[in-house]
């Protein structure tokens, strides 16, 4: 065919004769390579059997960032000084999400929605995950975790009804407050076992105060 040239490489160079870009096939794939007055590699873009993607280096040849697509997934991802991602964007037929690493490449922060639920999930240094907030179409919870993972607090609403629990090192509820259409606020005191001891409450009345034994059977009240 005129007016065509075939070849497996071309090498693009400037003024000083040095290679400034390369287009060319390797076994991988496809690929265009930039570099640098310096010959430094500064950006690739690349085609292969696993996707396309675009690679940005600095001018020591480290990657920082780059944006692919492997099959029907398209992802960000960015590298911090020490070649470690700091943070990795992506989407997907069910979801998608943002995890953020600290210096370490720890993963200290993840936000994602799956199926039209969205979610936060915040890490300490240590990977264990301490904070979490959800959203439903029914709730939307909140919990506090201790540095072993285990529920301490919880905040979060169901029936439009907001409600605060707070747990022991067993995880067990010891103290709920919530607020009722019905009742108005209420606290309720549990023992080690789950069982109500003592609640207090504030209905359209008079507030009330009920004591209970061990046996779930109430033993004071203000009104007997």
């Amino acid at each position: 065919m005129k007016n065509v040239v075939r070849t497996r490489r071309v090498e693009i160079v400037d003024e000083k004769g040095k290679t400034r870009a390369v287009l060319g096939v390797t076994e991988e794939g496809l690929g265009l390579w930039l570099r640098d007055e310096k010959g430094k590699a500064r950006a690739e873009l690349s085609l292969n059997r696993v996707g396309a993607g675009l690679y940005l280096l600095n001018e020591r040849g480290k990657g920082r960032a780059m944006l692919g697509v492997a099959g029907d997934v398209p992802a960000l991802a960015l590298w911090n000084e020490k070649g470690r991602i700091g943070a990795l964007l992506g989407a997907s037929m069910t979801g998608s999400g943002l995890v953020l690493n600290d210096q370490k490449g720890k993963l200290r922060a993840k936000l994602a929605m799956v199926e039209d639920q969205p979610g936060l999930t915040l890490f300490d240094e240590k990977g264990k995950p301490r904070v979490n907030l959800e959203m439903t179409a029914e709730a939307a919870p909140q919990a506090l975790t201790n540095e072993k993972g285990k529920p301490k607090a919880g905040l979060g609403t169901s029936a439009a009804e907001p409600e605060l629990t707070l747990s022991d090192g067993n995880c067990s509820a010891r103290a709920v407050l919530t607020v009722t259409r019905g009742n108005g606020p209420e606290l309720v005191l549990f023992d080690g076992e789950g069982r109500a001891r003592a609640g207090l409450s504030l209905p359209v009345g008079d507030p009330g105060l009920d004591l209970f034994d061990d046996k779930g059977r109430r033993i004071w009240s203000p009104q007997e």
